[in-house]
């Protein structure tokens, strides 16, 4: 057998060989924008959060200021906030116990939510005026609208 014959029988093997090659890069970058897709969503989902909290905190501290007297409000086109002040217990000539809760929604600018926190305080109002906080709680919910 001399070359020729050998070379005669690999005739067509460069095209599947090409083909594999392009198939294995296609597939990798296929995967690099899925992992970029990913990587966005999780930070558009932290940033999000974030934003959730800082807008509870900052409602919270409306409501205990005295500064924010509706149950809804909002903050910029995204945020919007909702508070409740319920009395849990009232002992007569003594302590009221009272739960403040804030919630603050994220939204993006079609309206679909993107992250929920909210902040649940136990406040102690005793007979002198003074108040004092007993517990806090924070709940946070990241579920997007579908």
């Amino acid at each position: 057998m001399n070359g020729f014959q050998l070379a005669g029988r690999r005739e067509g093997f460069a095209l599947p060989a090409v083909l594999v090659v392009l198939l294995g890069l296609g597939l990798f970058v296929v995967s690099g924008f899925h992992a970029a897709n990913l990587d966005l969503a999780a930070a558009r989902s932290l940033s999000a959060s974030i934003q959730a909290f800082q807008g509870a905190e900052a409602g919270m501290a409306l409501l205990e200021s005295g500064s924010w007297s509706s149950s809804t409000a909002a903050i910029g086109d995204a945020v919007s906030l909702e508070a409740a002040i319920d009395t849990l217990w009232v002992e007569s000539g003594g302590p009221v116990l009272v739960r403040r809760r804030v919630r603050a929604t994220v939204t993006d600018p079609l309206g679909r939510r993107l992250a929920r926190r909210e902040i649940d305080r136990l406040w102690l109002l005793l007979p002198d005026g003074a108040s004092v906080t007993v517990a806090g709680s924070w709940r946070e919910t990241i579920r997007p609208d579908p």
